[in-house]
């Protein structure tokens, strides 16, 4: 599901923020480098490299949680 972006953008932290996951969602160049950096997480443990479906869950879970963080008072 997508994030309620409503008012979310007059704050600068979480404008910002909010612009890094949608370049994470929709720049593949930008995905690619994203998803090679967390390559050697899972060489350490032996387990399967994520495959995009994965990857585009993490980037909307982490979205939803870090403007949750950014908003907390």
């Amino acid at each position: 599901s997508e994030l309620d972006k409503t008012g979310l953008k007059s704050e600068p932290i979480v404008s910002d923020f909010l612009s890094l996951v949608e370049r994470a969602q929709k720049d593949p160049a930008f995905r690619a480098e994203l998803a090679g950096s967390l390559s050697p997480l899972f060489r350490k443990r032996e387990l399967f490299t994520p495959d995009s479906a994965r990857v585009d869950e993490w980037i909307e879970k982490a979205g939803a949680l870090g403007v949750d963080l950014l908003l907390r008072k």
